[in-house]
C-alpha cells in the first residue's frame, strides 16, 4: 500500500462502489488517516438543516400552487408571453405605449425555433411532459434495481450504492436543461429588455441555476473535492 491509507476495515471489499471511492481517495490520506477519511461520509448538521429547509420550501410551494391554482387564468400561450404582456401593460401606464407595442409585436412575430417552441409547449403540455419523464425515470430505476444491473447496496448500514446507470435520467435532464431549455429561456427573457424587477430576477435565477448545474457536473468528477471534508457540508450531488 506504500504511504497510502489501507482499505477501511469496516467496508465491504466486494462492493464495487466502495472500492471505487477508496481508489479515488486513498492518495489524499496517509496510513493513519482512516478515521479522518471515514468522517467525510458523515453528513454534517448544516447539510441536514439545508435538506429540511429545501424540503419544507418545496412542500410549501406545492401547497401554495394547489391553493392558488384557480387564481390564474388558463391561456394557450406560454408563461413567457404572458409575462411579457403584463410587462407591456405596466409600461403603458408610464407613457411608453408606442414603444412597448413595437417591442411586443416584434417579440410575438419573431420567427424561428423560439416562436415554434413557445407556441407549441403550453403549460399543460409542459406538465404532461414532466409527468411522462417522471414515469419513465421511475420505471427505468425499478427495472435497473430488479435485475440488479450495477445496483447493489451492501452493506446497507454503510449506504454504499452503485448508481452509475441509475443517474442516467438525471444527467439526461441536466443536459436537456443546459443545452436546450436554458438557451431558449434566456433568449426569451432577454427579449423583454425592460426595467421592471421581475425580468432581472428571471435572468439572475436562470444564471444561478446554470452555475449550480455546471458545479454539479464538475464536482462529481473531481476526486479532490469528493474526498475532502468540505463535501460533508456541500456534497457534490447537492
Amino acid at each position: 500500500m506504500g504511504n497510502y491509507m489501507e482499505y477501511p476495515s469496516s467496508w465491504d471489499k466486494t462492493n464495487k462502489y466502495a472500492l471505487k471511492i477508496y481508489n479515488k481517495c486513498k492518495v489524499f490520506y496517509g496510513p493513519d488517516d482512516e478515521e479522518k477519511f471515514m468522517k467525510v461520509f458523515e453528513s454534517s448538521t448544516f447539510y441536514n438543516v439545508f435538506c429540511f429547509i429545501a424540503l419544507g420550501y418545496t412542500v410549501l410551494s406545492l401547497a401554495i400552487i394547489i391553493i392558488k391554482k384557480d387564481v390564474y387564468k388558463k391561456t394557450k400561450n406560454s408563461l413567457v408571453l404572458a409575462c411579457y404582456s403584463n410587462a407591456s401593460l405596466y409600461n403603458k401606464q408610464n407613457n411608453q405605449e408606442t414603444n412597448d407595442n413595437e417591442k411586443q409585436n416584434k417579440f410575438v412575430n419573431v420567427s424561428g425555433v423560439t416562436k415554434r417552441v413557445t407556441s407549441y409547449f403550453t403549460e399543460s403540455k409542459i406538465v404532461t411532459a414532466l409527468m411522462i419523464y417522471m414515469c419513465i425515470s421511475l420505471f427505468y430505476d425499478v427495472v435497473i434495481s430488479i435485475f440488479e444491473i450495477n445496483y447493489t447496496m451492501n452493506p446497507v448500514s454503510k449506504g454504499f450504492c452503485t448508481s452509475q446507470y441509475e443517474q442516467a435520467p438525471q444527467f439526461i435532464l441536466i443536459g436537456f436543461f443546459l443545452f436546450v431549455f436554458a438557451p431558449v429561456a434566456y433568449l426569451n427573457i432577454n427579449k423583454l429588455r425592460s426595467n421592471f424587477s421581475y425580468g432581472k430576477m428571471l435572468n439572475i435565477s436562470m444564471i444561478l441555476i446554470i452555475i449550480c448545474s455546471m458545479l454539479y457536473i464538475m464536482t462529481t468528477g473531481i476526486p479532490s473535492y469528493i474526498c475532502s471534508p468540505i463535501s460533508r457540508y456541500i456534497p457534490s450531488d447537492l
